[in-house]
């Protein structure tokens, strides 16, 4: 087998930051305003989802219904 002789030279802090994707600080932000962001739409269709079923409840929508206790 043969040796290859390679040259290698150490990598600037600009080109290391280039590889590894940036800053972090930056990453961590944007990641939270995502998940704040995801948590927020996610909680506003519960509550209306929770809301609808208690107007549908309310407007006699399950009246006459076995509980969910009955089928156990």
């Amino acid at each position: 087998m043969e040796k290859m002789n390679c040259e290698l030279k150490e990598l600037s802090l600009d080109e290391q930051k280039e590889i590894n994707g940036g800053n972090p600080i930056l990453a961590f932000v944007a990641a939270a305003i995502v998940g704040g962001i995801i948590y927020e739409v996610s909680k506003e269709v519960y509550v209306a989802a929770v809301k609808g079923y208690i107007q549908a409840s309310m407007d006699g929508t399950y009246d006459g219904l076995p509980s969910r206790s009955f089928t156990h």
